[in-house]
């Protein structure tokens, strides 16, 4: 492989935060940051931001809604970033 390119090197990346409503939210809090941050050292990554989402009401899980509305987020950022429209 040594000369060629990586095809990684293409592959868009989407990251969507962890809830805003955990009971661990010091270590949430950090993993985000450190989503945010990898963001930002990669063109081809997009953070989803979740902090208005609910949760299912075990600290862990979004609503089937919030999860409807996070696939949508997910969708609109790949187009905003990817695709030519």
């Amino acid at each position: 492989m040594s000369g060629q390119k990586s095809h990684f090197s293409t592959v868009p990346i989407l990251l969507g935060e962890l809830g805003s409503y955990s009971k661990e939210k010091v270590q949430w809090d950090s993993l985000n940051l450190a989503v945010r941050n990898y963001s930002k050292s990669d063109i081809k990554t997009v953070v989803i931001e979740t902090a208005d989402l609910k949760q299912l009401g075990d600290y862990l899980h979004f609503t089937s809604k919030s999860v409807r509305i996070l696939g949508n987020r997910y969708a609109k950022a790949y187009q905003n970033k990817f695709l030519d429209f």
